[in-house]
């Protein structure tokens, strides 16, 4: 290893070397979505309202590895204090990389932390987990995580081992219509007795942003790892950059009897042939995306692929079988909008509705990562 560890406070930037290593990690890489400095380094300022009452800091060797570490003294899982690592890239220095977690978790038993998880960027509200199997060639989606398969090996070396673990799963437009025969009938019930299933556009999104909230945090209050959001960095987070990629004909929000929504589905096209590195010239950033804009440029190429992001629902209407439902229905608005393939997105292992699914084309698997301090 040549070099020192850098480090400094989260809320004071990133430096260059921490900006330009992914570059060189994924130089040859046609499928790497280009990390971009600019979101990064607003990530990393006061700017970002994560910063209020938590903490983080970051940590590189120049041209060979990085990280970021994070701490919510309100965070607990299982009982224990815990820190979050994240932005991890890897040129392949076993020295360098061990360095930077050494100081890296260092600093998260000073913060109090007694666990450090990840890959976790700031939360899981953002893009977490390691890929650690694909299809051949994958095209990665936006947010998807995305870095060499050999990373799990680098990481497991260091001393962390598989927490949990996530999968993608990819259907055919064949198998998605039989996805919803199966649930046709449950479907016809849940509107008899008052549920009201609605196309989600930009601006049905934008217009419910405070009971959406709302729902996002008593759906996710209690998941793995979950830090809870104020209004306003949900606005952040899941304002204006969800409601401007969601794909209206596929996505949906529900209503409950009583006239409250009960739930959503957010689905998008998979942008990703427009956003990786082999786009060239053309490429799209992944922040600039548009459905209006995008998704007719994606059209020309074939019938789209449509990825299944979110699906929200207010815990006491789980009960009734809406989640199946709803997963259903994208299935068949999918068919019905001509898509191709199907992406369930990154969804736990023990939560993956495989008895919803006629057939699976692919599968892309995930994994979160823990170790003790």
């Amino acid at each position: 290893m040549s070099g020192a560890v850098a480090s400094r406070d989260g809320k004071d930037g990133v430096s260059d070397a921490f900006l330009e290593l992914p570059s060189k990690v994924y130089a040859s890489d046609p499928n790497w979505i280009p990390e971009e400095p600019e979101s990064v380094s607003r990530a990393f300022s006061g700017e970002n309202p994560w910063f209020a009452g938590r903490a983080a800091r970051t940590f590189v060797v120049d041209g060979l590895a990085r990280a970021a570490a994070f701490y919510d003294p309100a965070l607990e899982i299982n009982g224990e204090r815990v820190a979050f690592f994240g932005y991890w890239e890897s040129a392949g220095d076993a020295g360098a990389d061990r360095a930077v977690m050494d100081d890296l978790r260092a600093w998260a038993r000073e913060q109090g932390a007694q666990r450090l998880y990840g890959p976790i960027q700031f939360t899981t509200a953002h893009t977490y987990r390691f890929v650690v199997a694909t299809e051949p060639n994958a095209m990665p989606m936006p947010a998807e995580p995305y870095n060499p398969l050999h990373y799990a090996g680098r990481i497991e070396a260091l001393g962390f081992v598989v927490e949990r673990r996530y999968l993608t799963l990819i259907v055919s437009a064949k198998d998605a219509a039989r996805t919803y025969e199966k649930r046709a009938a449950l479907h016809e019930r849940l509107v008899s007795i008052g549920y009201r299933f609605e196309p989600l556009t930009a601006h049905v999104w934008m217009q419910n942003l405070d009971e959406l909230y709302a729902v996002v945090e008593s759906s996710f209050q209690d998941n793995f790892a979950y830090a809870p959001m104020t209004r306003a960095q949900f606005r952040v987070v899941a304002g204006e950059s969800i409601a401007r990629k969601l794909a209206p004909e596929v996505s949906s929000i529900v209503h409950a009897p009583s006239g409250e929504i009960a739930g959503f589905a957010v689905a998008n096209p998979h942008y990703g042939p427009l956003i990786v590195a082999s786009a060239g010239a053309s490429r799209v950033r992944a922040s600039d995306l548009s459905y209006e804009v995008h998704a007719p440029m994606l059209a020309k190429r074939g019938p789209l692929d449509y990825v299944l992001k979110t699906v929200c629902l207010v815990p006491e209407h789980q009960k009734v079988g809406l989640g199946a439902v709803v997963v259903a229905l994208f299935g068949k608005k999918h068919v019905d909008a001509g898509g191709a393939r199907v992406f369930g997105a990154l969804t736990r292992e023990d939560g993956v509705p495989r008895h919803l699914t006629a057939g699976i084309d692919g599968e892309r698997w995930y994994a979160l990562y823990s170790g003790a301090l």
